[in-house]
């Protein structure tokens, strides 16, 4: 997000209605909207990094539930309480910041495609279940956008799109599928060309704005190619699969690291503070132990379509 400005504040209103109220709390600005509360900072500010830090967020939720190949939950624990601070090696920094650079352009190359009003959101935190927040790429109407601009198309994309499927057994949800009814296993099976570290993202996107669908866009800067993809919101997917994981890493890996310190300050202090008092006694299915490592599964295959970029 760039400098947000007065014009930001009556695009969200289009979207969203006007604020149900403003809380300051020193410098800091909180917006209070139906489902959520919006945190008035620049993203990537030190603000909104300082805010964002401890929540389950976009960029954290795989990390969280044990679906990510970069971090285990309780590494990601780590961070998250201050304990650890987590390092990025100029590659992998390099290869985020073209990625966020690019963004905007791909934002406005899908607004003059779709001729949908689509807007960049900040940090928006959960009014119910406050340890998560997140920021999204673009809000409308019906839905949240997802950007990912990598140098190079995802090839799992590019398999899918040439009639490769994955193997949904070779993924990330492999240790939930035993649980799952045969309808609930094909829906995941569709989403299996996804890296899961992104349907996670999307799907927190979507629960915390109450919106029912996800586009899921990849564009390559050396191909010149735009991959997109509607995710439709699975309430099973959340209920059965992704809060109860949240849920269980919050109370029972994150809260005892912090020391009975909740880390969002403003409105939703008295909230955290009531929520944090609480324990989850039941492990989630395949939930890895503490003793588990991140699987280097070799995530796979899919798409809807691919653009020339203009």
């Amino acid at each position: 997000m760039s400098h947000l400005t007065d014009q930001s504040v009556q695009e969200w209103d289009g979207l969203l209605g006007p604020p149900l109220s403003v809380s300051t709390d020193g410098q800091e600005t909180w917006l209070e909207y139906q489902h959520f509360w919006l945190f008035m900072a620049d993203q990537k500010s030190d603000a909104w990094i300082k805010v964002r830090g401890g929540h389950v967020s976009g960029s954290t939720c795989a990390n969280c539930c044990g679906f990510s190949p970069y971090e285990t939950p309780y590494d990601e624990a780590q961070y998250a309480s201050g304990c650890k601070r987590k390092k990025f090696d100029q590659v992998a920094m390099g290869r985020m910041n073209r990625g966020t650079d690019r963004e905007p352009r791909v934002r406005d190359w899908f607004i003059r495609k779709t001729g949908l009003h689509i807007v960049e959101l900040p940090f928006a935190v959960d009014k119910v279940f406050p340890f998560i927040g997140v920021s999204v790429d673009g809000i409308g109407q019906d839905r949240v956008i997802e950007i990912k601009a990598p140098d190079n198309m995802y090839p799992a994309l590019i398999d899918y799109f040439n009639g490769v499927k994955t193997d949904i057994n070779k993924t990330y949800w492999a240790n939930v599928l035993p649980h799952l009814t045969s309808d609930q296993v094909k829906a995941l099976s569709e989403m299996a060309h996804i890296n899961p570290c992104h349907v996670c993202q999307m799907y927190l996107g979507m629960y915390v704005t109450k919106r029912t669908k996800a586009t899921y866009i990849v564009y390559s800067e050396n191909s010149n190619q735009v991959f997109t993809q509607d995710l439709v919101w699975n309430q099973w997917l959340w209920d059965l699969v992704l809060f109860p994981r949240i849920q269980y890493y919050v109370h029972s890996i994150l809260v005892p690291l912090l020391k009975g310190t909740p880390f969002t300050p403003g409105p939703l202090r008295p909230l955290m503070h009531q929520l944090i008092t609480q324990t989850i006694q039941v492990v989630p299915v395949g939930f890895p132990s503490k003793q588990d490592k991140v699987t280097d599964f070799n995530v796979s295959r899919a798409m809807s379509e691919i653009f020339t970029f203009y």
